[in-house]
């Protein structure tokens, strides 16, 4: 007699529960974090382009007065600064200030250094120089005599005279053609130095650049200015 292999019974979709699919509370929160994270990054506004002007180290911005502003070394750094702008602006503003005084036509020599400059005003520079400087500046010759400190009258007779200015008149000129063709350096035009040396300034307490020109600690004022106007990288 045959036996039939017996069969299973087959359940049915009653008697059987389906798994409920469940998600693990740390990768719910992790989802949760990364949402929120990514939110916050792209509501943050875009950083602006915004390229800093600033000035060397070891300067202080003492005064704005348009568009030109001036500064002053605080500390051993700035001063560096300052002697080494000073330093190499020398050599270009001798030899603009031997053309403002008429040049080799007028001076009658080529002065190629310092030591010519200085054995130059030792001779004297000859009375054409003060033509040449007073038409360089505009200036009336009333005005050019208070400058220099050379008198009036004295003035007028060398004017268009073959003569010599003695040492001390000479060089009271070269300094002023020389703080002229350092603001022209600084300034960037003959109008721009014109315009700066005849304005009252507040670094100088309102006083009028060529008024200082006299005496050479005015001078000195003056070409500290102009050097610190040149540091502080504004035009």
């Amino acid at each position: 007699m045959a036996l039939r292999k017996r069969t299973p019974n087959k359940p049915t979709s009653g008697n059987i529960t389906p798994k409920k699919k469940t998600t693990s509370k740390l990768t719910t929160k992790k989802k949760a974090r990364h949402l929120l994270t990514t939110k916050k990054i792209s509501a943050l506004p875009p950083k602006p382009n915004v390229t800093k002007r600033t000035n060397p180290g070891g300067l202080r911005v003492v005064s704005r007065e348009g568009s030109v502003v001036t500064v002053e070394p605080t500390n051993t750094a700035g001063r560096r600064l300052l002697s080494r702008t000073q330093a190499a602006e020398t050599a270009p503003t001798t030899s603009r200030a031997i053309d403002i005084l008429g040049g080799e036509k007028i001076l009658g020599t080529k002065l190629r250094s310092q030591a010519d400059v200085i054995e130059a005003i030792r001779e004297g520079f000859p009375d054409a120089a003060l033509d040449s400087l007073l038409t360089h500046l505009n200036l009336s010759k009333a005005q050019l005599a208070k400058i220099t400190g050379i008198p009036l009258r004295t003035l007028m007779r060398k004017l268009g005279q073959e003569q010599r200015l003695n040492p001390s008149q000479s060089d009271r000129i070269y300094r002023v053609a020389l703080i002229s063709a350092l603001a022209e350096q600084i300034l960037g035009s003959v109008n721009a130095s014109s315009e700066w040396l005849s304005t009252p300034h507040l670094a100088l307490g309102q006083v009028i650049p060529l008024d200082l020109l006299d005496t050479e600690a005015g001078t000195e004022e003056v070409r500290n200015l102009l050097y610190r106007i040149n540091m502080s990288g504004y035009s």
